[in-house]
């Protein structure tokens, strides 16, 4: 029987470039397909109009579903690791897993 390769979505911290998952990807090898994310408006990638913790969130859940992705586990650093959380209670039907490193809101609670 032909195992299914995992698949992961790495999620930087806040600000952060997603090449801070680079060495992880490397360790992983070509056992497991993963994507890695820089959110709009950090390191050099163009910001969205009207940036937020849910306009960031939809946009990963909306590449999930555009990009077909089935079942990965999430990785998300700090502020990753928060939006990893979101996607699990918001969606948590799209994803498998989530994997948590070190996350902090870093974000005011609404009144």
């Amino acid at each position: 029987m032909v195992r299914a390769k995992r698949i992961f979505i790495f999620i930087p911290g806040f600000a952060s470039s997603g090449e801070v998952w680079n060495e992880t990807q490397k360790e992983l090898g070509n056992d497991y397909t993963s994507y890695i994310l820089t959110m709009p408006g950090f390191a050099g990638v163009p910001a969205q109009a009207n940036p937020t913790f849910k306009g960031w969130r939809d946009l990963i859940i909306e590449f999930i579903k555009n990009e077909n992705i089935s079942n990965p586990i999430i990785i998300g650093h700090s502020l990753g690791g928060v939006m990893a959380m979101d996607i699990a209670a918001t969606s948590p039907d799209i994803i498998s897993k989530i994997i948590v490193v070190d996350a902090v809101p870093c974000l005011v609670a609404p009144k």
